[in-house]
């Protein structure tokens, strides 16, 4: 029984972990340029899920911390905010973290190139599959997501914001390997931590 209950506190603890960045940082970056902000929440995300992929091996683990990071987020549907400001970064943390738990297996104790490759699959199929969604969503309501306005919107978020993203988000991973894996560092939170951690992240949805 200790390996399902030490993975599901390592799930609890990176989605919540993620939830708080998302919360903070994530808020923060919104008064940044579209093109920095596209830049660095990919690569926190993909650094906290190979990380929680490296203590557990498991791809499933990795898509479970962004579904609660994704639950986390829809606290804010309770509140009086207009849905989509809502669901679309929640949309967001759900493709990040299908895609990188697609791809993890291209990543992890694979080649360089191999590991570019996976983290630039990863980037730029997640963003594609969001404007896809945005697409969907223009069809049914007309509401305009500003990167569809126009070949060159689309082209900046898909593939330069994309291709940046994977880049930042190789050297983290590198990082993050050398930290956990050459020299043996790895968070042991105790459950106690996790959940209070997912309460922090809870509030700060709230209040943020």
């Amino acid at each position: 029984m200790k390996r399902p209950l030490h993975t599901i506190n390592l799930i609890v603890f990176y989605g919540a972990l993620w939830g708080v960045l998302e919360a903070t940082l994530g808020y923060a970056l919104q008064f940044t340029p579209p093109f920095f902000s596209g830049m660095i929440m990919f690569p926190i995300a993909s650094a906290l899920l190979m990380a929680l992929y490296l203590q557990t091996g498991s791809r499933r683990a990795m898509f479970a911390a962004g579904l609660l990071a994704a639950a986390i987020k829809s606290v804010n549907l309770l509140m009086p905010l207009m849905a989509w400001r809502t669901l679309t970064p929640m949309i967001a943390i759900v493709l990040e973290s299908l895609m990188l738990a697609s791809l993890v297996a291209l990543i992890v104790n694979k080649p360089v190139r191999s590991q570019i490759t996976g983290f630039v699959v990863a980037s730029l199929s997640w963003r594609a599959l969001f404007l896809g969604v945005m697409a969907l969503r223009y069809a049914m309501s007309g509401f305009l997501f500003a990167d569809l306005a126009n070949m060159q919107t689309i082209l900046s978020f898909v593939v330069y914001q994309g291709l940046a993203g994977a880049g930042i988000a190789f050297l983290a991973y590198r990082v993050v390997h050398w930290v956990m894996m050459d020299k043996g560092l790895r968070l042991r939170p105790f459950p106690a931590v996790s959940a209070s951690l997912l309460g922090i992240a809870v509030v700060l949805t709230i209040f943020l």
